[in-house]
C-alpha cells in the first residue's frame, strides 16, 4: 500500500507540465494536413459562436492558409451541417424581430454583419420579413406603449423625439413613425 502512489503523495514530475503539453499538441498538429489543421481551426471558432460561410474564409484567411484549402473545409463545414447561412440569417432575423419592431432596413443592417450575399439577404427578409405596413404598425405601436412609462419624465418634443429615434433606429420608415406617433396624445401633452 505505501509504495502505491495517492493523490497526496504523487511526485510533481509524474504529470506533464502545460508547457510539455503544449509541446505535445503542437507536434502534433505539425504532423497533421493543411486541410485538417483549417477545418480544426474553422471547428473551434464555430464551437464558439455561430458564423456565416463569408466569416469563416476570412478567419481562415487571417489564418494563412490558402484558398485551396478554405474552399474545401468550407465545403465540408457545408457539408456536415456545420456552415448553413440561410439558417443562420433566419436565426438573426428571429433574434432581432424577438426584441421589438424591425423593419427592412435594421434586418439589412444586422445580416450585412455576417457577410451574407445580396441574394440570400432579399430571400430570408421576404420569408420572414417584417410582414404587412399595417403589422409593423401594430408592432411600433405595442413599442412605444411599452416605451412610454419610462419617458414620462421627459417633456412632449423629448418624447417624440426619442420615440422617433428609437424607432428609426430600429428601421421603420419615416411615414410609419408618423403615423404611430400621432396616435399618442401624451406625446404631444
Amino acid at each position: 500500500m505505501a509504495d502505491q502512489p495517492t493523490l497526496w503523495n504523487t511526485p510533481a514530475s509524474a504529470e506533464p507540465s502545460p508547457k510539455k503539453a503544449a509541446k505535445k499538441k503542437a507536434a502534433k498538429r505539425g504532423k497533421q494536413s493543411p486541410f485538417d489543421r483549417a477545418f480544426h481551426q474553422a471547428m473551434q471558432r464555430l464551437n464558439r459562436r455561430a458564423m456565416s460561410c463569408s466569416q469563416v474564409e476570412t478567419k481562415l484567411r487571417g489564418l494563412k492558409h490558402d484558398d485551396v484549402t478554405i474552399q474545401q473545409v468550407i465545403d465540408r463545414l457545408k457539408q456536415i451541417g456545420a456552415l448553413d447561412d440561410a439558417k443562420l440569417a433566419r436565426e438573426v432575423i428571429e433574434q432581432v424581430q424577438r426584441k421589438g419592431p424591425a423593419g427592412s432596413a435594421l434586418l439589412r443592417r444586422k445580416l450585412a454583419k455576417y457577410g451574407f450575399d445580396e441574394a440570400l439577404v432579399e430571400r430570408v427578409i421576404a420569408e420572414a420579413g417584417p410582414g404587412s405596413a399595417s403589422s409593423l404598425a401594430e408592432q411600433a405601436r405595442a413599442f412605444v406603449t411599452a416605451k412610454l412609462p419610462s419617458l414620462a419624465r421627459l417633456a412632449p418634443a423629448a418624447r417624440l423625439r426619442r420615440l422617433a429615434g428609437l424607432l428609426a433606429r430600429r428601421g421603420i420608415d419615416e411615414d410609419t413613425i408618423e403615423s404611430v406617433l400621432s396616435e399618442f396624445t401624451t406625446l404631444h401633452e
